[in-house]
């Protein structure tokens, strides 16, 4: 045997003996790696969705949640390009959704049922306030101080505004009987500076503006502020909305909104001031303080064990079910299946904060 021969036999065995720890070598890097996440890569987006996001009201405090969402990127991150736009009453905004000029909503679900009463397709994904933010408010110099005193008595609201839309159940609640006052209607940002002008007895708006009332009228002492759970009405109060059609052929859309939606939702609670100044950013013209005062009270109104037990956006079907029969029996209407207001298929879970913020006193 020559000596180059017998070089490369003995390389050859040599080689021959490596091997089994190289492979071993190697697969201890591809675990390491893996297990860094090196490989790890996120699913990439195919495209970004354009999305139309209709509010139920004018940009105020109860919206800083989902500019916060907006600004820190949750709805890019999960391949959306969102459009929030102000919305002109829950009911309103239910409409927008249902002929889908708006892909989802933010509206009171008292809305929806009675948009699904007249055939709509929007289904509620998602509660953001688990307690009625709804009230009626009057001078004090009117002698109005309880809801059953409206009989005879004007009330200043937008045709789409939630709380006339959803009077009946407050005046079944109270006893009286809805056709019983007078709607003057008007734009939403006249309900308030004609209630100070007395060109209405009364008018409707969310409790948590009080400080915007307060201060346009003359200041608390000025002000009978009703908040509509006081009087017996217990149903849910905000919630994300969408088309059964967009369900049914973007499930996936679907669910990357309202994780995002959530999300930032999750981190209003957590962080109101800087909310509200992402908010002001992109509606420069609003008040800081009154903005911050009414997101404090809308906070409070998911402050409650359900969250806390289920995460925030959860849907409790025996609660639904109380909203959906308080309306039913307001307005004399069929009943509707709970199942068709609702689902919870598309939440994800998010924890609710510990943090503290109460209703005020009235």
């Amino acid at each position: 045997m020559d000596k180059t021969y017998k070089r490369r036999w003995v390389n050859r065995i040599r080689w021959e003996m490596k091997r089994p720890v190289l492979a071993l070598l190697m697969i201890v890097i591809a675990v390491a790696a893996f297990s860094a996440g090196w490989f790890l890569k996120p699913t990439p987006v195919a495209r970004m969705e354009d999305v139309t996001f209709a509010l139920n009201w004018l940009f105020d405090g109860e919206h800083p949640f989902y500019f916060a969402a907006l600004d820190k990127g949750y709805y890019r991150e999960n391949g959306l390009n969102v459009k929030i736009v102000r919305g002109f009453g829950s009911f309103d905004t239910v409409k927008r959704v249902e002929t889908k000029e708006a892909t989802f909503g933010l509206a009171d679900p008292g809305s929806v049922i009675v948009g699904r009463a007249q055939g709509f397709k929007v289904k509620i994904v998602a509660i953001v306030f688990d307690l009625p933010p709804f009230g009626v408010h009057t001078l004090k110099e009117s002698g109005i101080d309880h809801p059953s005193k409206l009989v005879g008595k004007t009330i200043g609201a937008p045709a789409g505004d939630t709380q006339r839309i959803l009077f009946p159940v407050l005046a079944k609640a109270v006893g009286i009987d809805p056709n019983s006052v007078t709607w003057v209607t008007m734009e939403a940002g006249s309900k308030i500076p004609s209630l100070a002008q007395k060109k209405v007895d009364a008018t409707v708006y969310f409790f948590d503006g009080y400080e915007t009332i307060y201060r346009a009228c003359g200041g608390k002492e000025k002000v009978n502020i009703m908040p509509w759970y006081k009087y017996g009405v217990d149903m849910y109060g905000m919630s994300l909305i969408v088309h059964e059609d967009t369900i049914k052929n973007n499930p996936s859309m679907v669910k990357r909104f309202v994780d995002a939606t959530l999300r930032g939702i999750q981190y209003g609670i957590m962080n109101p001031e800087e909310s509200v100044k992402i908010m002001l950013d992109y509606q420069p013209q609003l008040d800081k303080d009154l903005v911050l005062s009414q997101m404090k009270v809308d906070i409070s109104l998911m402050l409650t064990d359900r969250f806390k037990d289920h995460g925030i956006g959860w849907i409790e079907k025996d609660r639904m079910q109380k909203t959906v029969d308080a309306v039913v029996s307001a307005y004399g209407i069929s009943t509707i299946p709970v199942e068709e207001v609702y689902t919870t298929e598309f939440l994800t879970r998010y924890e609710l904060p510990q943090v503290t913020y109460e209703i005020p006193e009235f």
